[in-house]
């Protein structure tokens, strides 16, 4: 008596059962169901390829390594529609800061920072003055002024002109500007030194 009802009792549960799955498999048959699975599976796919594509990109603008472009986007593909995601997000962790075009940028501008830097500064005011100047554009305070003997340009702490060794003491000699016609422009080799002398002579 006991095992018929037990048995009645299965019977309605495995009817609740498989009016359920067939309620399922009716909705998912639909039509309207299938097309709307079919443009996820389709948007999935593009995406993941997609994402293989702007992941090749991305490194070769980072990197100079040209195998990296394949092995990032090999990785990508094999990670499957599933995983790739996460694959992605490994990527953006380890990926080069950044772009080789951004890198040599930055060593450009810490270059040209680093010579701003080295230029000399006015002993009075303290502004960056190029070391071809006479005077501070500044404060009008003197920089250099020209030897007696050359005419070229030299410090006035130095004790004698380094171009025709002729001694020159600061302490006799107070700073003072020069005329720009006193200046002789420096030869950047000996053989234009031999030349702008036999010139003069």
């Amino acid at each position: 008596m006991g095992g018929s009802d037990e048995g009645g009792g299965t019977k309605p549960m495995s009817e609740l059962v498989d009016r359920a799955a067939e309620a399922v498999g009716a909705v998912v048959n639909h039509p309207i169901v299938q097309a709307a699975l079919q443009l996820i599976v389709a948007y999935v796919v593009i995406i993941w390829l997609a994402s293989a594509y702007w992941a090749s990109q991305d490194i070769r603008r980072r990197t100079p390594l040209v195998i990296a472009p394949y092995l990032v986007a090999g990785a990508v593909i094999l990670a499957s529609p599933l995983f790739f995601v996460l694959v992605l997000a490994v990527y953006r962790i380890v990926r080069p800061g950044e772009t080789m075009t951004e890198a040599a940028e930055r060593r450009l501008s810490e270059l040209a920072i680093a010579q701003e830097l080295d230029r000399p500064t006015c002993e009075r005011c303290g502004a960056r003055v190029e070391d071809e100047w006479v005077a501070c554009p500044h404060c009008a305070a003197t920089l250099r002024t020209g030897c007696d003997r050359c005419g070229r340009l030299v410090e006035l702490a130095w004790t004698i002109c380094p171009w025709c060794a002729v001694e020159r003491r600061a302490a006799d000699r107070p700073p003072a500007a020069i005329e720009a016609g006193d200046v002789v422009a420096i030869p950047l080799n000996p053989a234009s030194a031999r030349r702008s002398v036999g010139a003069g002579a």
